[in-house]
């Protein structure tokens, strides 16, 4: 028999679906569709972003599960490579690695699995590794560098819209979950020591710090959690520019209120002990 047969499951899966990216790519289909100029003007208001002409409504791209770093990474050559690793960690850990060769290089951030023929992402490298250069600098500020220059090769925002090629608005999207962090642990002179940083902050630094992007950040969430939210994080983001909101607003504003319905019934219907849905949503 099959687990649905044992289970007595007879719905369709949409009954009891809670997958964030399923709802993330609704949300992307009504931003890219032949409405796309309206629904962004719409999703934008809610985001506080000044109004746009419709020509810069048109010329907006929309990206679902972002990778813009890591692709650029890509088309890299190394001795860039080499230039942007050395340039965004701390000089005590990059003074002679410019000289080094390939294998060498990769060999600080990555240990034994080091290649010879080309500069390893720092998404791929060794969390031991990182750890022990961070035992080594002396200061908080210097080992957040190291950490989250490598934590941000490895994220991807739900979605982004390009309002050009220097602006965005980022949204990272919460179903069942809360806001996430990265976090790292090694020892110190003084001690153990954890250095952590919240999704948001990251993405920020990414876009802000690693891709030269001046962008909103939009933490999505449902009804309920929203305004928790929004009474623990008052300004976040360095520069005070996020903003929290709920899926019931964005999907009835783009006129998707039926989604939004079975949404939360689906969530409802969960019965899962990391999900916690709104009791009170109305």
């Amino acid at each position: 028999m099959s687990i649905r047969e044992i289970a007595s499951i007879e719905e369709p899966y949409s009954a009891i679906n809670r997958e964030e990216r399923h709802y993330v790519a609704v949300l992307f289909a009504a931003l890219t569709g032949p409405q796309k100029k309206e629904s962004i003007s719409k999703f934008l208001k809610l985001c506080k972003h000044p109004p746009l002409s419709d020509l810069e409504l048109e010329s907006c791209e929309v990206y679902f599960e972002y990778a813009f770093l890591r692709d650029i990474w890509s088309t890299l050559s190394d001795d860039k490579k080499k230039d942007i690793v050395c340039q965004c960690l701390p000089k005590t850990v990059t003074d002679k690695l410019q000289y080094e060769s390939l294998k060498e290089f990769n060999k600080t951030f990555v240990g034994s699995n080091a290649s010879a023929r080309t500069v390893q992402s720092p998404g791929r490298w060794s969390n031991a590794k990182i750890a022990k250069i961070c035992e080594k600098l002396d200061s908080s500020d210097e080992r957040l560098q190291a950490c989250r220059f490598k934590w941000a090769f490895n994220i991807k925002p739900d979605l982004v819209i390009h309002i050009n090629k220097d602006s965005a608005v980022c949204v990272e999207a919460k179903c069942t979950a809360s806001e996430s962090k990265y976090s790292a642990c090694f020892e110190t002179q003084k001690g153990k020591h954890t250095i952590s940083e919240t999704q948001l902050k990251l993405q920020h630094y990414m876009m802000k710090e690693l891709l030269g992007i001046e962008t909103r950040h939009i933490l999505l969430e449902m009804p309920r959690r929203e305004s928790v939210s929004k009474s623990k994080r008052p300004n976040e983001i360095p520069d005070g520019n996020s903003i929290v909101l709920s899926w019931k607003t964005v999907l009835e504003e783009l006129g998707m209120g039926d989604v939004w319905k079975r949404m939360e019934k689906a969530l409802r219907a969960t019965d899962d002990s990391q999900t916690t849905v709104p009791a009170d949503i109305a």
